[in-house]
Parts: C-alpha cells; sequence; structure tokens
C-alpha cells in the first residue's frame, strides 16, 4: 500500500490563489503567481497517497524542453529538474512515449 504525504494548502489573500506545497517546506511560502509572501495564509494540512501533479498532461512546451535536452546531450534527471514538479521516472516514461509515437529518433 502506498504511503500517504502531508501537503499543506495556502491561500494568496492579493491575487486570491490557493496552491499546495509539500510539508517539507516548514517556512511560509511565496505565491506562485505574485511573489508575494506576506499575504499568503495557511489554509489546512492534508494526506494524499499521490502528489498533486500525478498524470498531470504534457504540455508542448515540456516536450520541446525534453528534445533540446536530449539534443545537448542532458541526462533524465537534468531534464527533470528543468521541468519544475517532474520526475526523473516521468521524463523517462514521456521520452519512451514520444520514441514509440515516432516524434523523437
Amino acid at each position: 500500500m502506498a504511503s500517504k504525504k502531508k501537503y499543506t494548502a495556502w491561500q494568496c489573500k492579493e491575487c486570491e490563489v490557493d496552491f499546495y506545497v509539500t510539508s517539507k517546506v516548514k517556512q511560509i511560502t511565496h505565491c506562485p503567481k505574485c511573489g508575494d509572501s506576506l499575504v499568503t495564509e495557511r489554509i489546512k494540512d492534508i494526506w494524499l497517497k499521490r502528489p498533486i501533479n500525478y498524470r498531470r498532461p504534457w504540455s508542448d512546451e515540456e516536450r520541446q524542453i525534453i528534445e533540446a535536452g536530449l539534443r545537448l546531450g542532458k541526462t533524465h534527471r537534468e531534464i527533470s529538474q528543468e521541468l519544475n514538479g517532474r520526475t526523473e521516472k516521468a521524463v523517462t516514461r514521456q521520452i519512451q512515449q514520444l520514441r514509440k509515437r515516432g516524434v523523437l529518433i
């Protein structure tokens, strides 16, 4: 059985955006939209079996980053660090899918 991970729900009062952060981050978090931390408020803690971005669709921009990274000879880990929020395993799987479809050679 998969273990649950703790996430914290935050809300920015200025731009009214709700966002989630892993509970490893102990400090006040900046809003992803406006970048301000003075108006963010902690709402609650939640426990999830899977990450927030689990099975999130790949965008064309992310695919272009993968293609450019492969052309430059970067490893899957380096590409995943550029993609913020995608794991190395997810990048590897997406490369396999792109090669299967004939998009990558």
